[in-house]
């Protein structure tokens, strides 16, 4: 009985040590995140323990809550001061006038440190004083979310320089919530999967965003050091090359554990460190640290690598970098894709030594961003959370900037900077068929420098996300499934440093699911669905209302895509509507809209064949075939249908290889208007080494921002169409031959690639996209 007893006894004891181990996980493994601004994990510990990572459970991420951001520029408060100079100055004028102020010092400088002095002098958070511990003002201080607390804490002591007195005063605050405290108080014990669900937590923000906006009229108006010592040794003395050690969290870890655990002495990888081993030694003593996302995307060893004076070397997708807009990860860590896993142990070998050094030096640089102080010191981590808050759109303005002014002094100078290097096969852009070369190619490496478009996620097939990768509208298909490719240079890997957000609806998949069968032309249902998505996006992220759609655009070659801003011209008054219906007497607005070209799209291939006949085969004039729709073409038909040998012109071909021959053997190629403006004709005859002619009223054409059409085209107005032969024939037979070459000259940005070529047509009508961008500026 007594030995019953005892192991009774002992088996409870294990028991409670065994629920408090669960308990202890469970508390802390709710991901801690802030809405606008990528915060670091901050683990402190000491050289004696082994810190690991405490992640939740493979659950989807917490929705964003949404709010409206204006922002007022100083040409802005200028306005509104005239207008009030008999009323006074309010509370919410001297707050703007500060900030204004502020954004005239950091523009100017354009420098980071200007920018934190900014700051220091002016910037005043209040923090709400609703609330009670332990949900609210109080959060976990230590262990990876401790970075939570600290900010609390640290903004809601007195002593703090950027405490408000008085909300008045305040440009920023704060709601001092704690999501770690909220998960350990309201959700513990989770005892079933639906224990997971986010609605208590959404429920107590929300119920407390209700108090503060019905007691005060702010949110509705605005629509001791702590880090761990120095772990490193000298980089000479570290003979580890790359080190790990985590557990398997999904899904990035198990790849790399499958293809590195305990299989080689320089890419050290352990699921577990056998006993008796130090982890931050361990740290201490690699050149490469590896930091692998978990079930989210942040780790708190890029923060202990940076300690340990170890290069991180992050293995993540879809991560924005802590402070990003400040700092340029790219020269203190190393970025590896997922997929290149099995590649670590060759791409850190190959970074020379005297690159590593450069590297290491550079992270001990950057340390004092990521140290935790108590009280707060200027830039440290604190700091350095404050300034992000309150630059992003700054620092993508002032990015702009750079552009522009680039952009105008390789004008001034007729100089050409490139991105390419001698052997690269890349063609720089030059000749008469620019409007201006240099202009033109400084602006595309610009564009290739900085561009970042976020493509919004919402949405499902096949109204979104996808679209026709063949026929006359494939274009709309190509360009949406080359920016969610994840291939292309330029996908943003947050919303928060996209320059541009593409919409990525497709209104030929709209029509072909909608409105089949097809008994009715209204668009009333293509246009909900447009203006419905936009609402989606503009209630859950900030950027459409920040720019009133300025920095948005949608593609599309449809024939009714220009028909989606009719039943509301004041949402879609600055959207960049991408269209190869480029028609200015049905609304098409140069300096706002995007004329693309249309292609048609063989399946297999992507685009017509092209073809290089030689002069003299060239034996046509002119050559049109195809059916009479449009009144232009009816004109065309009337007059000229199977008439003359020279300009043959038909209805229709019996066989359509003969299409294709007959035009490599013409010297013009007749374009004429369809039911729309636009004509694949012209992308068609390009291809083939035949000169367009241009026939139609109205028509903006394509990529004609850097393109001189009248050098490798013929243009000829619909009233004209009697007078084809006369005037093709008044061609000189040198004037005929510079046209026919420039054609061959523009070829390259009339062709698809996949993925996409520097100066294709893809990135061409990124270009135009990115050249309407440049002529805007939402700080004004």
């Amino acid at each position: 009985m007594a030995m019953t007893s005892a192991f009774r006894c002992r088996t409870l004891f294990w028991l409670i040590i065994l629920f408090f181990l669960v308990f202890f996980v469970l508390t802390f493994s709710p991901l801690l995140r802030e809405n606008n601004v990528i915060i670091p994990f901050v683990s402190s510990f000491n050289s004696t323990t082994t810190p690991f990572n405490l992640t939740k459970s493979n659950c989807t991420s917490l929705p964003q809550v949404s709010y409206f951001d204006e922002l007022l520029t100083s040409s802005m408060y200028q306005r509104r001061h005239k207008a009030n100079l008999t009323k006074g100055k309010t509370s919410l004028d001297t707050i703007e006038e500060g900030l204004a102020k502020a954004r005239a010092a950091i523009l100017e400088a354009i420098q980071f440190k200007k920018s934190h002095v900014e700051m220091m002098k002016r910037f005043k958070q209040w923090s709400y004083k609703e609330g009670e511990h332990p949900l609210i003002h109080f959060g976990p201080a230590n262990d990876i979310y401790g970075i939570k607390g600290q900010f609390i804490d640290e903004i809601e002591r007195e002593e703090s320089p950027f405490r408000a007195k008085h909300p008045d005063e305040a440009h920023t605050f704060f709601l001092p919530f704690s999501v770690a405290n909220v998960v350990r108080y309201v959700y513990m014990p989770i005892t079933r999967k639906q224990d997971y669900h986010r609605d208590r937590l959404q429920r107590v923000v929300t119920d407390y965003i209700s108090v503060v906006a019905d007691k005060y009229p702010y949110w509705n108006r605005s629509n001791g050091n702590l880090d761990p010592p120095n772990l490193g040794q000298a980089p000479k003395s570290r003979p580890i090359l790359a080190f790990f050690a985590g557990r398997v969290h999904r899904p990035v870890r198990p790849i790399l554990l499958d293809h590195w655990k305990d299989k080689d002495d320089e890419v050290q990888v352990y699921e577990k460190l056998p006993k008796g081993l130090n982890y931050t030694k361990f740290m201490g003593q690699s050149k490469f640290c590896l930091c692998p996302s978990g079930f989210e995307v942040a780790s708190p060893r890029i923060v202990e690598a940076i300690y340990a004076g170890c290069v991180p070397v992050l293995i993540s997708d879809n991560y924005t970098l802590l402070f990003s807009d400040v700092l340029d990860w790219s020269k203190f860590s190393v970025q590896i894709p997922v997929d290149k896993i099995p590649e670590i142990k060759t791409i850190l070998q190959a970074i020379p030594f005297d690159k590593y050094l450069k590297m290491q030096k550079r992270v001990y640089r950057v340390r004092r961003h990521f140290v935790l102080n108590r009280s707060s010191k200027p830039f440290d981590v604190i700091h350095m959370v404050l300034h992000s808050k309150m630059s992003n759109l700054e620092r993508i303005e002032a990015d702009l900037g750079r552009a522009r002014e680039a952009i105008r002094k390789a004008v001034h100078e007729k100089n050409q900077t490139s991105n390419y290097k001698e052997n690269d096969d890349v063609i720089i852009p030059k000749g008469s068929v620019y409007r201006n070369a240099q202009s033109f190619h400084q602006s595309y490496v610009e564009m290739e420098k900085r561009l970042k478009v976020w493509v919004y996620r919402e949405g499902e097939h096949p109204l979104v996300h996808t679209g026709p990768l063949n026929d006359i509208y494939a274009i709309e298909g190509q360009f949406i499934d080359e920016m969610e490719s994840g291939k292309s240079r330029f996908m943003a890997r947050h919303p928060d440093e996209a320059h541009l957000f593409l919409i990525p609806i497709s209104v030929a998949n709209i029509v072909n699911t909608l409105y089949k069968p097809l008994v009715t032309y209204n668009r009333d249902q293509l246009q909900r669905v447009v203006m419905d998505y936009i609402g989606v996006i503009a209630e859950k992220y900030p950027h459409w209302n920040r720019s009133r759609g300025a920095d948005h655009f949608l593609v599309s070659c449809h024939d009714w895509a220009p028909d989606i801003s009719q039943v509301n011209p004041k949402l879609y008054r600055n959207f960049i509507r991408v269209l190869c219906n480029a028609n200015i007497s049905e609304g098409f607005k140069p300096q706002r809209d995007v004329s693309i070209p249309e292609i048609n799209i063989p399946y297999g291939k992507f685009g017509p064949t092209p073809q290089n006949t030689s002069l003299d085969k060239r034996s046509i004039l002119a050559f049109f075939a195809g059916g009479s729709h449009g009144h232009i073409r009816k004109i065309l038909l009337e007059h000229w249908k199977d008439k003359d040998n020279e300009v043959q012109v038909h209805e229709y071909l019996k066989n359509k290889k003969d299409y294709f021959k007959l035009m490599g053997k013409a010297k013009f190629c007749l374009c004429p208007s369809g039911y729309e403006v636009a004509s694949a004709r012209v992308v068609t005859a390009i291809s083939v080494g035949c000169v367009p002619v241009l026939i139609s009223d109205d028509y903006v054409l394509p990529f004609s921002d850097v393109l001189d059409w009248s050098q490798f085209s013929v243009y000829i107005p619909s009233k004209k169409i009697p007078e084809i032969k006369t005037i093709l024939r008044g061609i000189s037979p040198s004037r005929y031959l510079e046209l026919q070459k420039s054609v061959m000259e523009v070829h390259r940005h009339f062709t698809i690639h996949r993925p996409a070529q520097p100066y294709d047509m893809l990135h061409m009508v990124l270009h135009s996209v990115w050249l309407r961008r440049l002529d805007v500026s939402l700080l004004s």
